[in-house]
């Protein structure tokens, strides 16, 4: 479980609610009620986590790794299949289902890390705030708004000259995703490929697709 990670207090919370809203008498009043608010939706716990795990000096996958551990996520792929992924030379994208939100981003990041050190995540802008896994991942808008389109139009192409250089890139497509919890089936990329966001970074070179399923069934909230 997660009684390994030592709970320590939180000097510089990591989420900190009252940033939705602007300064002001409304986030001051929100501050009378903040540690309620935080409390029922396990932010509080989930800060204190996070600082444990800070003083642990990890990094990356290695941070990922010991994230995942402490939420008690079941994340590791079956037997061969780490070894299928590693087996992939040159640009590489690795798709993934998306069930359970951050957590995700986290465990995509892991098995990335451990199958290549080269590669990367394109995520959520919000993991970006967690600094340890910051440098392996490529930030866009996932909320389509016309702010977004524009926003994502650099690191769009950061991904495309990651998979340029060889590299291996993790992605969220939309759309369905694989079911099989822990699968990971090789294809070749498809020009016809109908999710946006994959298409968007593959470009028309040949690439490596990989297809990864991440399941729920042992996965719990703090």
């Amino acid at each position: 479980g997660r009684s390994w990670v030592k709970l320590l207090p939180v000097t510089e919370p990591l989420v900190d609610s009252s940033r939705i809203l602007p300064e002001g008498p409304r986030r001051r009043a929100y501050r009378l009620v903040q540690p309620l608010v935080e409390g029922a939706l396990g932010l509080r716990a989930f800060n204190r986590y996070y600082a444990g795990l800070q003083a642990l000096g990890l990094r990356d996958g290695a941070f990922c790794e010991a994230a995942l551990q402490a939420l008690d996520v079941q994340w590791r792929p079956e037997a061969g299949a780490l070894a299928a992924l590693q087996a992939v030379q040159g640009p590489c994208v690795l798709l993934a289902n998306h069930p359970l939100g951050g957590r995700d981003a986290v465990a995509l990041l892991a098995i990335a890390r451990l199958a290549r050190p080269d590669a990367k995540v394109l995520a959520n802008f919000v993991i970006g705030s967690i600094p340890e896994v910051r440098g392996s991942l490529i930030l866009v808008d996932p909320f389509e708004t016309r702010a977004s389109v524009a926003a994502n139009l650099r690191p769009l192409r950061e991904a495309r000259r990651h998979l340029a250089d060889g590299g291996l890139l993790g992605v969220f497509p939309a759309g369905e995703g694989p079911k099989t919890p822990a699968r990971i089936t090789l294809q070749a990329a498809a020009d016809g490929d109908d999710r946006n966001s994959t298409r968007a970074v593959m470009g028309r070179e040949g690439r490596v697709v990989v297809a990864f399923a991440q399941g729920t069934s042992n996965a719990r909230k703090l």
